[in-house]
């Protein structure tokens, strides 16, 4: 039990370092709770005493946002069954405590540790030291109208499991004890944490999950100079054009070669789409060309698109005519899942047969180049004026 209680104040040693390590100096003045309590205490029948009344209170240091260790008093005056003997019977505890909704006006608890029942019968007979661990469960609700969470109510169901001593009927045997009680916490001293790292003190911080890396302003909200949703200390690129739109590190985006074609002309015309022989179903091997389609229509969702399918001279006229139709389909259901936050609404679809060719369908060259796949834009009055010289996206 001794090299048990040793581990126990080792890893509760180990967290207040932890917490030290995360930034809690050496002037922080850690937040200090005091928790008077009163209850009842429900013994194993092989302790041989009554149940009975508890009173005591609880000291705690809040190591973290969420992790406090507490130290436990407990004072009973039960009755010893066999002879009716009056009995002492304090209880001391030491525990990690994992707070789930701090700030909550309901903060549900857990904790865990060591505990030991000293008994003294007002009777002849030695004076026992029962330990063993402990866990509970518990409440804070805090007081109306206490914005402070410096009081709160604190109900707590606690076990105590402690191993007897072979004086008594179970002969070493674990036992659990419970421990129900209501208490008044108190809460002393102002933590001076700064939980997210920027500088500014908890209680002072309007923006409390900054970044790390982030430049902040006196009330701890990050800044972002240029606008382009990238705050400053995170952007790689602080003085970016507010008309150009950004990657995740805050620099411009450059325009794809297809998206150059789209701008420029109104249209992306591609043959390098490639399907099955006579048929709709795309050859998935390679869609390069069609992801970047998709990147590229997902980048501009103002513009509407009509999707035109064409085919070479091979085969029938009516046959050619519903073959486009349905590879120009074929190519929105993959757009649509590439990117599925784009708006079907946007496309319209369109089979042109084999009656638009842009080269000899008397050559296999021809004919590959008449097998292709046009995305037209539809509201022209959406693309922007004098773009040819503009090398980056613009928002």
């Amino acid at each position: 039990m001794k090299s048990a209680l040793a581990t126990f104040t080792v890893i509760l040693l180990a967290a207040a370092g932890a917490a030290g390590a995360t930034g809690v100096g050496a002037d922080d003045k850690p937040l200090i709770t005091f928790t008077p309590y009163g209850g009842g205490a429900f013994f194993h029948e092989d302790f041989g005493l009554e149940d009975k009344a508890i009173f005591g209170g609880r000291l705690g240091w809040q190591l973290l946002r969420h992790w406090r260790v507490e130290g436990n008093y407990g004072y009973a005056k039960p009755v010893r069954t066999v002879d009716d003997a009056d009995v002492d019977l304090n209880e001391y505890g030491l525990d990690l405590m994992y707070e789930f909704l701090p700030g909550h006006r309901l903060n549900p608890y857990a904790l865990g540790g060591w505990a030991q029942f000293d008994y003294a019968a007002h009777a002849p007979g030695p004076k026992q030291h029962l330990n063993g661990w402990e866990w509970a469960v518990g409440l804070n609700w805090r007081l109306a109208g206490d914005n402070a969470n410096n009081r709160s109510l604190r109900f707590e169901l606690r076990d105590v499991m402690s191993e007897l001593s072979e004086r008594f009927a179970n002969d070493g045997d674990m036992t659990h004890n419970w421990i129900a009680t209501v208490g008044l916490q108190l809460g002393f001293g102002k933590s001076s944490r700064d939980s997210d790292g920027d500088g500014v003190r908890d209680r002072d911080d309007a923006c409390p999950d900054t970044p790390r890396g982030a430049v902040i302003d006196a009330s701890g909200c990050p800044l972002d100079s240029d606008g382009d949703g990238v705050y400053d200390g995170l952007d790689k690129c602080p003085d970016t054009p507010k008309h150009l739109k950004v990657d995740a590190e805050g620099c411009p985006i450059p325009v794809t070669a297809t998206a150059v074609e789209l701008l420029d002309t109104g249209r992306i015309s591609t043959s390098q789409i490639e399907f099955k022989i006579s048929s709709a179903e795309l050859e998935k091997r390679d869609t390069a060309v069609l992801d970047e389609i998709a990147q590229t229509l997902a980048d501009w969702p103002a513009l509407r698109i009509e999707i035109g399918g064409h085919t070479d001279s091979s085969g029938s006229e009516a046959f050619n005519q519903k073959l486009s139709e349905q590879r120009a389909q074929s190519v929105l259901d993959y757009l649509l899942v590439k990117q599925p936050g784009m708006d079907r609404g946007r496309f319209t679809v369109k089979g042109y047969g084999e009656g638009t060719p842009i080269a000899d369908n008397g050559t296999v060259e021809g004919r590959a180049a008449n097998r292709r796949v046009e995305f037209t834009v539809l509201n022209t009055e959406e693309l922007r004026k004098n773009i040819e010289t503009r090398k980056l996206l613009e928002r």
